[in-house]
């Protein structure tokens, strides 16, 4: 029996820097902070973490608001951030954000001329059916990887890439457990 999930609320990126951080995804990428939460020193377990943990954090929507899913921009203060995001694109685990963005050629111009260090410039890909898909890297801050996809409309949330060992295996728990339905079957890409 799956958990018949809802929808995606907020994905944690975790930041060094919650001020450098909120400038890169407010000001470069566009997204819009709807809340800021810093709560009370609380108990770290539900986290993984042993004793009281402190952060501060902000939830960054797109042009929907609290209708889309937010970027949950957080800084540990207790206890203090560590390690460093993959930076290789076959790092098993989360990997990086996936926005949509209308004008991959605007948008990297944009983000280079502000001094964002892009890994390529736009290319296409084929993907599902035949169909090509329109996309960059960069990274923020920290060296978390956001890959921009061209889509129509304004900029949205496309996606999290999660890299798995064996995609049989890990397509079947996500389904079972989570209740999410693939969009397209190995066969097609």
């Amino acid at each position: 029996m799956s958990l018949s999930l809802l929808s995606v609320m907020h994905v944690n990126v975790n930041c060094s820097s919650l001020d450098r951080s909120l400038e890169f995804y407010r000001d470069r990428v566009g997204l819009v902070a709807e809340s800021h939460t810093n709560p009370m020193p609380q108990e770290g377990s539900g986290f993984g973490l042993s004793g009281k943990v402190i952060w501060d954090a902000y939830l960054l929507h797109d042009d929907r608001g609290f209708a889309s899913a937010a970027v949950d921009l957080l800084e540990w203060e207790t206890p203090s951030p560590v390690g460093t995001p993959a930076h290789e694109a076959n790092h098993l685990g989360f990997v990086r954000l996936c926005l949509s963005h209308p004008d991959l050629d605007a948008l990297h111009a944009e983000l280079t001329g502000k001094g964002v260090d892009c890994l390529s410039t736009p290319e296409s890909i084929p993907v599902i059916d035949g169909h090509e898909v329109r996309f960059f890297c960069c990274e923020d801050p920290d060296g978390t990887l956001i890959e921009f996809v061209e889509r129509p409309g304004p900029l949205r949330m496309s996606h999290i890439n999660i890299n798995c060992r064996d995609l049989d295996i890990s397509s079947e728990w996500y389904q079972r457990v989570l209740g999410v339905t693939p969009i397209a079957d190995r066969a097609e890409l």
